[in-house]
Parts: structure tokens; C-alpha cells; sequence
């Protein structure tokens, strides 16, 4: 196979629980073509990989966040498993290098609840994704599109749902974007993210159509409007609750006063 890849570096960051074949597979299509990948995550050593929620094997960490140079990578791949996105997410480090490879133009692909850091990131702010249905609310509340497709390709960024999507992601044509060569086909086993070629080419294309990331004046003016939002819900939460218990005093109010009258008029020690 031509190394159409090589002298690429692309970084993949995982955690504990990552679903494994989210992780390995991916990682072979990428060194087939030539490519060279790195594991960061959060800590030196190994970490544990998933299939589903039954562990699987092991995978040596290759660097720790805190010593990963954005600018040292071509691209970025973030795999699911539903406790490694959540592990990566409350990582600063992690949001950090995710938001400045997307910023240098890098393409990122990220597949079932992988588009959690993302959110994170606030990336999928008025971008289109995919990604597992839990992750749909999540999305919408942090300004993305959420679409139930197998693949979807936007401004440099990949989003696919679950393993099962894996083979079409591997065709994906970039819905017009990319130019040039046909998809490649599938590596054997049909269970690569896509081709490393696929990948790392999206940059070139991608990059002069991108937003730039969001500045930290903006990622500001966004949580403080989250913030404004969950004040007025917690405000028309306690007009709620405070409507309920006047109403509740009004009701016991009644019932004593009823109770009152019938036992004034001797009623309750009359016998049926």
C-alpha cells in the first residue's frame, strides 16, 4: 500500500474506557498510509479500552496532554466509550489542545460520544454533527445542528454516530469538499474511521472555508448567556414552587375552615 501519509502526525486523544475499536482500528488505517499516530491522554503508562461496557485490553499512552504541542499534529481523531469523553471533557488541557487544533485549521474526526469534548470545546457552535442520540440535547444547547446521519462532514470538522457507521465513514466523499482522487476503499476488515488519506487531505480544503475558532471574548459572551438561561429557569422554578405552596396554604386554609364549621354546627358528631 502507498504511504500517501507519510511524514503526517496525527494525535489521538483517549481515556480510560475508550471503546476500543473506536481506538485500534482507526490507528491501523492511519499507519497503513503511512502516517504517524501518537495516543495522548490524560496520564503517562496504559490505558484501559472498552467493548462497550465490558473491558478489553490495554493501550500504552504515547505522551500526556500536558506535554502535546498542537502545533506537532496534521490532525486530530477523538474515539467514544461513554466514560473517555466524559474523562477528557473536564480536562483544560484537553479542551485547550482540541480548540487550538481547530484554530490552525486541522481537520478533526470524532465519533459517538467523542463530539462530548467538542461541547466542551464549543465547537459545535453553529456547526452541523452527528453523533450517539444521548449526546443530541447536548449538542442543541451548545449552538450545534444535530442530524441523525451516518457521517457528517462540516467545516473542517467529522462527526460519525457508532461503530456500526464506521464502514460508511470510510466512503464518505466529503460531500463535495475534497477535490481530486475517488474514496478510497475500505482498509480490510472495513473498520477504519475512514482512510488516513481521507483524514489528513480534508485540511487543505477545509481550512480556507473555516470560521476561526471562538475567541475567549466569545466563549464568554456564551456562557454568560448560559448562565442568564439558567438563572430565568431557576427563577420560573421557584415562581413555581412558590405558586404550589400558596396554593397548598390556601387548600389546608379551606379544609380547616370546613372542619371548623361542620364541627361549630355539630355535623361531625352526628352518626350516619
Amino acid at each position: 500500500m502507498a504511504e500517501r501519509l507519510k511524514g503526517k502526525k496525527v494525535a489521538i486523544v483517549a481515556a480510560d474506557m475508550v471503546e476500543r475499536v473506536e481506538l485500534v482500528k482507526p490507528r491501523e488505517a492511519l499507519e497503513a498510509e503511512g502516517a504517524q499516530t501518537e495516543l495522548i491522554s490524560l496520564e503517562s503508562g496504559s490505558i484501559q479500552t472498552a467493548n462497550h461496557f465490558d473491558k478489553a485490553d490495554t493501550q500504552n499512552v504515547d505522551r500526556v496532554i500536558g506535554d502535546a504541542d498542537p502545533g506537532d499534529y496534521d490532525a486530530l481523531l477523538i474515539p467514544g466509550g461513554v466514560a473517555n469523553p466524559d474523562l477528557l471533557r473536564t480536562n483544560d488541557d484537553v479542551v485547550e489542545f482540541v480548540r487550538d487544533l481547530y484554530a490552525a485549521g486541522k481537520p478533526i474526526a470524532a465519533i459517538c460520544h467523542g463530539p462530548w469534548v467538542l461541547v466542551e470545546a464549543d465547537l459545535v457552535r453553529d456547526h452541523t454533527v452527528t453523533s450517539w442520540p444521548s449526546l443530541r440535547t447536548d449538542i442543541r444547547n451548545a449552538g450545534g445542528s444535530w442530524v441523525d446521519e451516518e457521517v457528517v462532514t462540516d467545516e473542517g470538522i467529522v462527526t460519525s454516530r457508532k461503530p456500526d457507521d464506521i464502514p460508511r465513514l470510510q466512503r464518505e466523499d466529503d460531500r463535495g469538499v475534497r477535490r481530486g482522487d475517488p474514496p478510497e476503499a475500505a482498509p480490510e476488515g472495513g473498520r477504519g474511521l475512514m482512510t488516513g488519506v481521507d483524514l489528513v487531505r480534508r485540511a487543505g480544503e477545509l481550512t480556507r472555508h473555516r470560521r476561526p475558532a471562538p475567541s475567549k471574548g466569545a466563549r464568554l459572551t456564551a456562557l454568560l448567556r448560559r448562565a442568564a438561561a439558567d438563572i430565568e429557569h431557576r427563577q420560573h422554578a421557584e415562581r413555581r414552587r412558590r405558586r404550589l405552596r400558596r396554593l397548598a396554604a390556601v387548600g389546608f386554609a379551606l379544609g380547616a375552615g370546613a372542619a371548623f364549621v361542620l364541627a361549630r354546627t355539630g355535623m361531625l358528631d352526628r352518626s350516619p
